[in-house]
């Protein structure tokens, strides 16, 4: 075999391969995290004063993890006249297994889910409230 043969089959495979990943690359799904992320991205600034009321706090949310249930505990002073909450689980690999829970707190400033509702992986936990007339927000990736 010559070398222009030699050429030929090396061109020929790297054109494959170029198809071959342009045919993968369509097939992937590039959908958004969010469905309506523009309207979140203009109340952002809700979302940063939130963050820093409760950065100015001395106790910090509580996440626990465990087989049965996932409790959250929301620090004592940020749960003074409590009125408005809600807690969004989103799962960025599947858009449909997010989950938002109304942020329902008992008497010890505690809300827990049933893990049976999630399947295991990693989900970004948006919790947001309303205490005292005074916004929070508070974010982590939890894995159940």
């Amino acid at each position: 075999m010559n070398w222009g043969h030699k050429l030929f089959i090396g061109f020929s495979m790297f054109v494959i391969f170029v198809i071959g990943m342009v045919y993968v690359a369509m097939k992937e799904d590039v959908g958004v995290l969010d469905k309506d992320y523009y309207a979140r991205e203009l109340a952002y600034q809700s979302v940063i004063d939130g963050k820093n009321n409760l950065n100015k706090l001395s106790e910090s949310v509580v996440i626990d993890v465990n087989d049965t249930f996932i409790t959250i505990h929301i620090p004592d002073s940020a749960s003074v006249q409590f009125t408005d909450g809600k807690a969004r689980f989103i799962r960025s690999a599947d858009a449909s297994k997010d989950l938002e829970l109304p942020l329902i707190l008992d008497a010890n400033q505690t809300m827990q889910i049933p893990a049976n509702k999630f399947i295991d992986g990693v989900y970004r936990l948006h919790l947001s409230w309303k205490s005292n007339q005074v916004n929070y927000y508070y974010e982590r990736d939890v894995y159940i």
